[in-house]
């Protein structure tokens, strides 16, 4: 027998006083913590439980403490005898498995991402000092970055560079992608944090075409951030030395994974 009203708990004004008890666990589901635990030869369904950490490692067999009010029950705790290895499978579970499910939950949660599939090309620019959006293709962007006291976030930059030049005199082509923070913090993009592909075109012919093209990551940590919303944005800039040549980027990708 349950209630949800677990007001007599901490109340003698709501009822009789609290009793205590002692079960055994005889089905326990780690999801739900659907249970049945016996009481005196009598099996207890679905008790309330007081929520813990601790509950996440209870198994068919473990005594617990039960809490008593009203005709109800409620399981307030487990014992952990010393010496018998309880305890160390508790610490186990805590400090492994659910510290594992935990991380993994957190971190995947804060991995944000923007993808922009399509191709776009930019023609001269001063490389590190003019850096734009693509023409007609903006971003990846990811907004609504929130960044704690750490001031700090992981940023993931992917995309395939490719370089073209069509010329008979000998040139230097390049192609980055860096990125921008606006929001609580300012940052500008720069090539100290960038994706870099350059190729130094050299004269085989006449009118002679020459592509390089290469698809790579670079991971870069953002820090001194202020504490609050940010917003990511992939910039990209060229550097051509003479006319004819071509910059162009595409399967972009922006990955931002703030502490």
């Amino acid at each position: 027998m349950s209630t949800d009203d677990l007001t007599p708990l901490f109340s003698r004004d709501q009822g009789p006083e609290m009793r205590m008890g002692q079960g055994r666990i005889l089905g326990w589901n780690p999801t739900t913590w659907e249970n049945e635990v016996e009481w005196r030869g009598t099996v207890l369904r679905n008790l309330p439980v007081l929520a813990g950490t601790d509950a996440m490692t209870y198994r068919r067999g473990d005594v617990v403490v039960l809490h008593g009010w009203e005709g109800s029950w409620a399981i307030a705790g487990r014992y952990v005898f010393p010496g018998t290895g309880k305890a160390e499978r508790a610490l186990e579970f805590m400090e492994t498995t659910l510290a594992r499910r935990l991380a993994l939950k957190v971190f995947g949660e804060a991995i944000l991402e923007d993808t922009v599939d399509g191709s776009a090309s930019i023609g001269d620019q001063n490389a590190g000092n003019d850096w734009i959006n693509l023409p007609g293709s903006t971003g990846p962007t990811i907004t609504d970055v929130e960044i704690g006291e750490t001031g700090r976030a992981m940023v993931i930059m992917t995309a395939r560079l490719s370089v073209e030049t069509h010329t008979t005199d000998a040139q230097i082509v390049g192609a980055f992608m860096s990125y921008e923070v606006s929001g609580a913090t300012s940052v500008v993009p720069n090539l100290a944090r960038a994706l870099e592909l350059q190729h130094v075109a050299q004269t085989v012919g006449d009118d002679d075409t020459q592509v390089v093209a290469a698809t790579m990551s670079r991971v870069h940590v953002a820090s001194s951030l202020n504490a609050g919303v940010h917003t990511f944005t992939a910039k990209y800039s060229a550097a051509n030395s003479g006319s004819g040549q071509r910059s162009t980027f595409s399967r972009r990708q922006l990955q931002v994974i703030p502490f």
